[in-house]
């Protein structure tokens, strides 16, 4: 066994009860070439491969101020990532490149892939939804609860209603900007231009079951006026 002390710490590497100890009162680092250099954490010229540092214990690979519990900058590969699970959690899965991750704090939770995403639900094997590599969305989706029991202050929608929100909707012909959706020309609307009820809370996406409930209301009335019209007429 080998160990020491200094004014500020103490350091030792051994066996001990079948198990090889790495101890230290400060940090721990392995570098990538440099050379020696007295001051802590400094690599000497070379690069930090990883570092644990005090008094925390947080790891960095390839940084020297991480600041997580394990903070990795440039990313990594992963072969299964199991969030909150309990032993016996598997992360055993057999596609290596998908990832999973946010990189900016504006966006929520994001999925990448290189080819598809899929998502099971049910424990089944046929995936429930499925977002295809240039952009096409199939599965069974645009079913959101509906029942009554999971609702409250349930109340019709009035026509002068539906028609006011139907008067301002502003259909649209675009193109996605690059990586952003599929190719091509597309008819449809602008979030930003949409009415705050047919919208997410932060104005980004739309709910088209939403828009779907104010276009039955107004072509159900719409039907009303024809037929009383055909009264009249004939």
């Amino acid at each position: 066994n080998l160990w020491g002390n200094s004014p500020n710490a103490s350091y030792g590497i051994g066996v001990q009860g079948y198990t090889q100890y790495f101890r230290s009162d400060g940090n721990f680092a392995w570098y990538i070439k440099g050379s020696h250099h007295d001051g802590e954490l400094n690599a000497g010229g070379g690069s930090a491969a990883m570092i644990i540092r005090r008094p925390e214990g947080k790891v960095g690979i390839g940084t020297n101020s991480p600041n997580a519990k394990l903070h990795v900058p440039d990313g990594g590969i992963l072969n299964g990532l199991a969030i909150g699970a309990e032993p016996p959690g598997s992360t055993k899965f057999s596609w290596p490149y998908e990832t999973l991750g946010t990189i900016n704090t504006n966006h929520n939770l994001r999925l990448h892939s290189y080819n598809a995403v899929y998502l099971h639900s049910g424990n089944k094997s046929t995936p429930s939804l499925r977002v295809e590599r240039n952009g096409q969305v199939t599965g069974n989706f645009g079913f959101g609860f509906s029942s009554k029991e999971k609702k409250k202050a349930i109340k019709s929608l009035s026509i002068d209603e539906a028609f006011g929100l139907f008067n301002d909707l502003k259909p649209v012909k675009f193109e996605y900007k690059k990586g952003e959706g599929p190719e091509g020309s597309h008819i449809g609307f602008i979030a930003e231009d949409t009415p705050d009820a047919l919208t997410s809370p932060d104005n980004d996406f739309i709910d088209f079951m939403d828009i779907l409930a104010v276009l039955t209301a107004v072509v159900q009335k719409l039907q009303t006026d024809v037929e009383e019209l055909k009264e009249k007429i004939f």
